[in-house]
């Protein structure tokens, strides 16, 4: 591998996955497009466009030459070479247009990439698919095993196919998928299969740029970087070799449309392109980005609020032709307006728009609101200057976060804390329950079930819907990782049998229904179409689980009916059909089940306060216990939603739906290692070539 450039022996780039964590903030990538672009019209001496269509799909930078050759340029997060599969595909895509003489990706640090020896720089998912169509096609009888190998051997190279995936080579996993044709998998034959194993890999002839940006340095440097003329210039890491231009002529660079109003503008005033500013609107998004935020002084948002004499923040929406027309920048500009957060706002047109932004300017009202003008070799005019008005907030709230307007969630040391926060509707409704215990305790402790202590309840009301569970339109709005042991019929392991529970950590996701006359609820144990189970009922129901679970220290336990489906292995056809069988509704029949809850709270042992067991029988469905963090979680969600409380409203500080691990804490970031730590078993599963059968 040549770890200068960052490809492998095929061609091919590789992952860098700990780049990840260095770029966080969307506007970088966007930061990075806007350099990208001024560097080629100004050091190379093309014409640039963006966000062109060029027939297989938009690209987002397209370049002609002095010489008249084009090429096109894509920019990315470093994280994405060779690791999204998406990006295979849209490679190819551009390739295949026949509008370009040559591609590149351009990334931050791209000028690092390859520095990470475990690389995989094939789309492993999209192989084992074509696989499995080819197993298809062995079955259908349209070719043999040894005639789709020789086939492979014959038109794609040695290197790719003897690749090491793991512990077997792509040709080796390609020959044991072979004798595995998963159900519903089309047959396909041996040239399409050729070319779309053409598309699991990079092409050799992409060419790669490095834009350096650096958010971790001073604050003059990163200032830089929001000003076109300063800052370091990218560099070609990779030069891109030649590919097929045709006649295709849908590429067309137009000086009259947005992204290239936009790029000039920004190019004139600098800051931060695609910024993040609070979001007015009545949303689960507090924050909505502007085309450019720029700045007068100082570029911490907090001077224009505290100094506003003498720094100030500008915002920016650039419109082009094919955009101006419509209602959406009245709306845009109002809800600009309406956060406080600007000192300046300005809408940004071609030089042929100038009479209709003037008008309409001033039809709607926008005295304040300033107009800037674009003209086709990139020349800015200032129309007219925006009224200078006092920013009242330099922050916004996201889910318990503060973040600094403009800069969204990027953490930059020199940044002031927020001195005044903009608090939408939806995020003061989630701060009233930041902790899901002091949420959950009082409702518990006031809790009174008229059931003698130590008493089993056995609740029966559900008697079953005509409906199954898929038929509903749901929303997750929490997963558990519970201790415990869950059914798993394809469990390859040398010391386990396939008819064996699998032990470790069984994943609850806690679903609530959408469309039903009246609240439902579905728990599903196991994350998987062919592990652990699932019930599900409504209304009433929901209320007596939660009835004991606010008694269940005091209780033996109960029982609780609902419908669903669970894996029992003493019954599970391993080897036979099984496709009736699988945990979806729409897959065979629900049955009405038990789930039985119960108390560990006099047991003495460990933190678990009940376990629960879906599934009749020692190797069927999931045995699973919840902690006492879990215990106050689960509670606290259930009472909420039973309420009548929003999503946005569920208790807990948490970014998105969280996954609470034993201790209480979301274990998004560390489930992995949980698993692989105390489940070794799931290694295997996720190794073995049994992934179709898995969601």
């Amino acid at each position: 591998m040549d770890t200068a450039t960052g490809f492998n022996r095929t061609g091919t780039l590789t992952r860098y996955d700990k780049l990840q964590s260095t770029i966080v903030a969307s506007f970088l990538e966007a930061l990075a497009k806007q350099r990208v672009w001024h560097w080629l019209e100004e050091s190379k001496g093309y014409t640039v466009d963006g966000e062109v269509n060029i027939g297989t799909g938009r690209i987002d930078l397209l370049a002609e030459s002095p010489s008249g050759e084009i090429i096109g340029v894509e920019l990315k997060r470093a994280s994405e070479f060779g690791l999204d599969r998406d990006v295979y595909a849209q490679t190819h895509r551009y390739i295949d247009s026949g509008a370009l003489d040559k591609l590149y990706f351009a990334a931050p640090d791209a000028d690092k990439l390859g520095t990470n020896p475990e690389s995989d720089p094939v789309d492993q998912m999209s192989i084992r698919a074509i696989s499995y169509r080819l197993a298809a096609g062995v079955d259908e009888d349209w070719y043999t095993p040894s005639e789709v190998i020789t086939h492979i051997r014959d038109a794609i190279s040695a290197d790719f196919l003897a690749y090491s995936l793991e512990h077997r080579t792509v040709e080796d996993l390609i020959r044991q998928l072979l004798d595995r044709s998963p159900e519903d998998n089309e047959p396909i034959s041996l040239d399409e299969a050729v070319q779309e194993l053409r598309r699991t890999q990079l092409p050799e002839e992409l060419g790669v740029i490095h834009v350096p940006i650096e958010k971790n340095g001073s604050k003059s440097d990163f200032s830089s970087l929001l000003t076109s003329g300063d800052g370091p210039m990218p560099s070609i890491v990779r030069d891109a070799e030649p590919v097929y231009a045709g006649d295709d002529t849908t590429g067309q660079i137009s000086p009259t449309e947005e992204p290239s109003v936009r790029h000039h503008t920004w190019t004139h005033f600098g800051g931060i392109p695609e910024a993040h500013i609070p979001n007015d609107l009545d949303s689960d998004t507090p924050t909505r980005p502007i085309d450019i935020l720029a700045f007068e002084g100082d570029i911490d948002p907090t001077a224009a609020v505290e100094t506003p004499e003498s720094n100030a923040v500008i915002g920016i929406e650039a419109k082009g032709e094919s955009s101006f027309s419509g209602s959406r920048k009245t709306e845009q500009l109002e809800q600009f307006l309406a956060t406080e957060t600007l000192s300046k706002l300005y809408l940004a047109v071609p030089t042929t728009l100038s009479e209709r932004a003037v008008t309409f300017l001033e039809k709607h009202g926008f005295d304040t609101v300033g107009l800037i003008t674009v003209d086709d070799t990139g020349g800015v005019n200032i129309v007219r200057e925006a009224t200078h008005l006092t920013p009242k907030y330099d922050g916004y709230l996201e889910n318990h976060h503060d973040r600094k307007v403009g800069y969204g969630d990027l953490d930059l040391p020199w940044l002031e804390p927020v001195s005044n926060l903009y608090l939408t509707d939806e995020e003061a409704e989630r701060v009233k329950h930041p902790d899901p215990v002091a949420y959950a305790k009082p409702i518990i402790e006031a809790a009174d079930l008229d059931a003698p202590a130590g008493s089993w309840i056995d609740v029966d009301d559900w008697t079953g819907a005509e409906r199954t569970e898929d038929e509903f339109t749901k929303e997750r709005v929490r997963y558990y990782l519970l201790r415990g042991v869950k059914a798993g019929p394809y469990l390859l392991d040398s010391d386990v049998d396939q008819d064996e529970m699998m032990g470790g950590y069984t994943r609850l996701a806690l679903e609530w229904f959408e469309d039903t006359d009246e609240p439902g609820l579905k728990l599903n144990f196991g994350g998987g179409s062919w592990v652990g189970g699932y019930l599900w009922f409504t209304g009433k129901s929901i209320q007596q689980l939660l009835s004991v679970l606010l008694n269940i220290s005091d209780l033996n336990g109960a029982t609780i009916r609902g419908q669903g489906k669970v894996i029992d292995l003493e019954t599970f056809p391993i080897r036979g059909d099984s496709k009736h069988l699988r945990l979806q509704g729409r897959f065979g029949e629900e049955d009405l089940l038990e789930l039985e809850i119960r108390s560990l709270v006099d047991e003495g042992e460990g933190d678990e306060i009940f376990e629960v067991d879906l599934g009749s029988g020692e190797k069927a469905g999931v045995t699973a216990q919840f902690t006492e963090p879990q215990w106050y979680d689960l509670v606290a969600t259930l009472d909420h939603l039973l309420a009548g409380g929003t999503y946005r409203g569920l208790p807990g500080e948490f970014d998105s739906t969280p996954r609470i691990g034993p201790l209480g804490e979301d274990t998004w970031d560390i489930g992995t290692d949980i698993e692989e730590t105390s489940n070794p078993v799931s290694i295997e599963m996720r190794n073995s070539d049994t992934d179709f059968l898995r969601e």
